[in-house]
């Protein structure tokens, strides 16, 4: 696999966007919104995200893809940008409310509430702030720089 200095600059991007979109003062924030002011931050940063992401050329609206191996990379940066930006875990009821429980299943069912789950599961020792760290930074970092590998116009193995 060859990685180029554009797909650590994506997973970098989209780490720091994980962190900072998921970090407690933030959900805070978004915790006292009404439905409609949370949407509105929320497809804000979608679009303002998106927006600079190509104009720094980190996603990859050019790209003909052309095989399977290119359909999974975009795939995996989809739900990287995803895991970076949703806001539905058991990390959001935890900052918000001081616990992991009472929010229903169907609620965690996207990137970021069954990546902080199965993190959470497979690693019960650590604490949520760990679980925290390791979902929306190295786990995203990870998904992101895979994706964007094989997202490649000429993905090399």
């Amino acid at each position: 696999m060859k990685i180029t200095i554009r797909e650590v600059a994506l997973a970098l991007t989209l780490s720091a966007m994980g962190l900072t979109f998921n970090a407690p003062f933030f959900l805070n924030f978004m915790n006292v919104l009404n439905p409609l002011e949370g949407f509105a931050i929320y497809e804000g940063i979608n679009f303002a995200s998106l927006s600079v992401l190509s104009h720094l050329d980190l996603v990859i609206f050019g790209i003909k893809i052309k095989s399977v191996v290119q359909t999974f990379g975009l795939w995996l940066c989809t739900f990287a940008y995803f895991l970076a930006v949703d806001m539905t875990s058991q990390w959001v009821q935890y900052v918000t409310t001081g616990t992991l429980h009472g929010v229903s299943s169907v609620f965690l069912q996207s990137e970021d509430g069954a990546s902080f789950f199965t993190i959470s599961t497979l690693t019960p020792w650590f604490s949520p702030e760990i679980h925290y760290v390791l979902t929306f930074g190295v786990f995203c970092f990870i998904v992101a720089l895979l994706g964007g590998v094989l997202a490649a116009k000429k993905p090399r193995f």
